[in-house]
């Protein structure tokens, strides 16, 4: 975070063509996306990020919060998104959603959605088939948490000499 002029003149030099945002306090969301081919979404799946590890989501809460999902709907539309995606935002103090990012790709915490009731291998597979009867907006698990961790197994135990 910048603090001061010396602070943004220092990472100017360091990081010169890198673009800076204004730091938003608030609480951040991924929002899992799938459209079929023809642009029409059925499946919009906001997670709070309750833990974030180098970028990856460690425990997140979905929420099905329906200011987001239509904000998260309009983005889609005008953007013409296509197949899954995730797209991540901040939910200010003010209770305003702010974008910040849009990620044409499966996010590390898609599995929490495809857990909490939406699958959206399935939805691929089936919008390659040209399969039309997908369930627009599926029940999803609101509410739901998602905790998971990184360590190391070793087998077999290395020989203590």
């Amino acid at each position: 975070m910048i603090e001061s002029a010396r602070d943004l003149e220092f990472y100017a030099q360091k990081y010169p063509g890198h673009m800076l945002q204004k730091f938003i306090r608030g609480e951040e969301y991924t929002v899992d996306w799938f459209s079929d081919k023809s642009c029409k979404p059925y499946l919009i799946v906001p997670r709070k990020r309750l833990a974030v590890r180098g970028g990856e989501v460690m425990v997140s809460k979905i929420c099905m919060d329906s200011e987001i999902i239509e904000l998260i709907r309009q983005v889609g539309d005008r953007l013409k998104l296509r197949g899954p995606a995730n797209l991540q935002g901040i939910l200010d103090d003010n209770g305003q959603f702010l974008l910040t990012d849009v990620n044409l790709r499966f996010g590390s915490g898609a599995v929490h959605t495809i857990r909490a009731g939406g699958d959206m291998a399935e939805y691929i597979y089936r919008d390659l088939l040209d399969e039309r009867d997908f369930v627009i907006n599926p029940p999803i698990q609101n509410g739901s948490v998602m905790t998971r961790f990184h360590d190391a197994f070793f087998s077999p135990e290395p020989d203590s000499k």
